[in-house]
């Protein structure tokens, strides 16, 4: 688990909102597997992975439904976030208390992302096209695409940051049963939502591109944040 988070992270420098990546990108582009062996060491300025890790073991699993905020096409979204999607259509649930309905015994991942193109954010028809074509490789993914236990619903949003209150009516629907939520990248997890509580068990997983926002939670740039919060019920 730890490897699919650093790749979080290192996915997540791909940014073009952010003018310290568009000058590595200009000065001889972005590597992904450079960045993640360059991640600053644990601590990181919020580090709760321990934790995170805890809950999201196999043998602890209980999450039913993730709903995953994904960020920027690229690297961030195919080598950064798919990975960690797969692991977590792959759990099944920990024994819990009752019969699981039939066809539910494994979990379900709702991706959602932005309606319409900000910078260099994914859309839904990208992530639509990148799932069928890695599908196209990977069996356990092309299992879970096809039986809808990963599938990708658009945000309403058409902005880098996010409002939460104002969302698409699919997306509010898809979101009712969730017990497990995921805001990634800089924007979503803490420009718009850092002090924001959840009454579901939240990670909140960024690389911080911007000197400016990593001031506001007394980071430097290219800290890494990595928050997850139990449910505030």
């Amino acid at each position: 688990m730890g490897e699919l988070v650093a790749g979080v992270f290192a996915g997540n420098i791909f940014d073009l909102g952010a003018m310290a990546t568009v000058k590595q990108y200009h000065a001889g582009g972005l590597d992904f597997f450079a960045t993640r062996s360059k991640l600053a060491p644990r601590p990181w300025l919020e580090d709760n992975a321990d934790t995170m890790a805890e809950a999201w073991s196999a043998e602890n699993w209980r999450y039913r439904k993730v709903v995953f905020f994904a960020d920027n096409a690229g690297c961030d979204f195919v080598l950064g976030c798919l990975p960690l999607i797969r692991e977590f259509a792959c759990r099944r649930f920990a024994p819990l208390p009752g019969p699981l309905p039939k066809g539910r015994e494994m979990a379900e991942v709702v991706i959602t992302v932005n309606t319409g193109p900000s910078l260099n954010d994914i859309l839904p028809d990208e992530a639509a096209y990148v799932l069928a074509e890695a599908s196209r490789v990977d069996p356990l993914l092309a299992a879970a695409v096809a039986a809808g236990r990963i599938r990708v619903v658009p945000s309403g949003n058409t902005a880098p940051l996010i409002d939460l209150a104002d969302v698409s009516a699919g997306l509010a629907a898809e979101a009712v049963d969730a017990d497990l939520l995921i805001l990634e990248g800089m924007g979503r997890s803490v420009e718009s939502n850092h002090f924001a509580r959840f009454t579901v068990d939240t990670a909140k997983l960024a690389l911080l591109k911007d000197v400016r926002v990593a001031a506001r939670i007394g980071g430097n740039l290219f800290d890494v944040c990595c928050k997850f919060e139990k449910s505030s019920d």
